[in-house]
């Protein structure tokens, strides 16, 4: 409890609102932005206060894929390499609930508020009663697993190439080509960036309006089956949609959900690459990434 309610505290804290760093991590679709900086929590989308005053344009939305659980009254918020496909996985295979559908709610046909097929964070609205959570992962380590996705898709790469892995990835890192900023990998992209998922907030007044998903829980993928368990333990004594609903569960149906996640390990990549990787770490690279990534540790890791 302990270590989740630090995480918790940490992402609504002062010190991960008030990080700063540039927008990202659309910035070089956005002409001009890489000039400006503003709060972690103000990265990617406008307030409506925004829209109200006009002080800045409408942004590039970004609809973060999510897992609607009626059976449970929660809602898993994706974040890339942090388990997520293992998460979903389970979640599919013992309670039926996946991104193809969002949930009981009415939005339950593609293209009402879907992203690539996939039910996302604008299905919801501010005030909807379930309990929402989603799970991170040590900066850079999950840099070195994103990357191992980014060069996989991408196997003629200038990186792919490189007969000095580890200096290549170095100058990369250091000049901003591949990091939160990496547009055409989302596996690369921050876990802040990620978790600020949009929900709908639309009315007559203001057609446009987004607001952020509020998470009740953030757990570690290092104690994946732990926390997890930990989470439908908080979420079952929320006063949330949640609230009740475990003891209701059949107690095989839990007993299924927590062996696969404790044995689910999904979306790894080659053994070669894998290996590359591991082999081009070392300290001067690991400080780089994590420089890089400080937004995150700010207000996941505090």
């Amino acid at each position: 409890m302990q270590r989740h309610s630090e995480t918790v505290r940490g992402w609504r804290s002062e010190a991960c609102r008030n990080f700063v760093r540039p927008r990202i991590p659309f910035r070089a679709l956005l002409p001009g932005a890489h000039t400006r900086a503003f709060p972690a929590h103000d990265t990617a989308f406008p307030t409506n206060e925004d829209l109200k005053t006009k002080r800045r344009p409408p942004l590039y939305r970004v609809n973060q894929p999510i897992v609607q659980v009626p059976l449970l009254g929660i809602t898993y918020v994706e974040n890339r390499r942090a388990a997520s496909e293992t998460i979903r996985h389970v979640l599919s295979t013992t309670l039926n609930a996946s991104w193809n559908t969002c949930g009981h709610g009415s939005h339950t046909t593609l293209g009402v508020c879907h992203s690539f097929s996939r039910c996302s964070s604008t299905c919801t609205v501010p005030n909807q009663s379930h309990f929402t959570f989603s799970f991170v992962r040590e900066p850079v380590t999950r840099f070195y697993s994103g990357l191992e996705v980014y060069l996989a898709r991408n196997p003629r790469g200038w990186v792919a190439r490189s007969d000095n892995l580890t200096d290549t990835i170095l100058q990369a890192v250091r000049r901003k080509l591949i990091g939160p900023d990496t547009i055409s990998d989302a596996h690369l992209h921050s876990q802040v960036f990620q978790l600020q998922a949009l929900v709908d907030e639309r009315s007559d007044a203001h057609p446009a309006a987004t607001a952020v998903v509020r998470l009740d829980f953030l757990g570690d993928v290092k104690a994946l089956a732990g926390d997890f368990w930990e989470m439908m333990l908080v979420a079952n004594a929320s006063d949330t949609l949640a609230q009740g609903r475990l003891g209701a569960m059949d107690p095989g149906t839990i007993e299924a959900l927590m062996a696969g996640l404790r044995t689910t390990r999904l979306h790894n990549s080659r053994s070669r690459l894998k290996a590359r990787i591991r082999a081009a770490r070392t300290p001067a690279l690991d400080r780089a990434v994590a420089a890089t990534y400080a937004q995150d540790a700010a207000c996941l890791f505090p």
